[in-house]
């Protein structure tokens, strides 16, 4: 029986999510409806991110 080697925990993976959703699968219909709703006129808060916040995510992240 081999060894089955496992990826490190350690190790940063760049995945697709939308090569993780099938084509047909009801959660794009959800996300497709939610992307349509105007947030700041349903009354949310902080449905916009600032440009300061993006290059904190950005920052952390590369």
């Amino acid at each position: 029986m081999e060894y089955k080697e496992e990826m490190s925990r350690d190790q940063i993976i760049m995945m697709d999510w939308e090569s993780m959703i099938p084509e047909d699968s009801e959660c794009r219909v959800i996300d497709l409806f939610c992307e349509s709703l105007d947030m700041a006129k349903l009354g949310f808060k902080y449905s916009e991110l600032k440009s300061t916040a993006v290059l904190r995510i950005l920052r952390r992240h590369c």
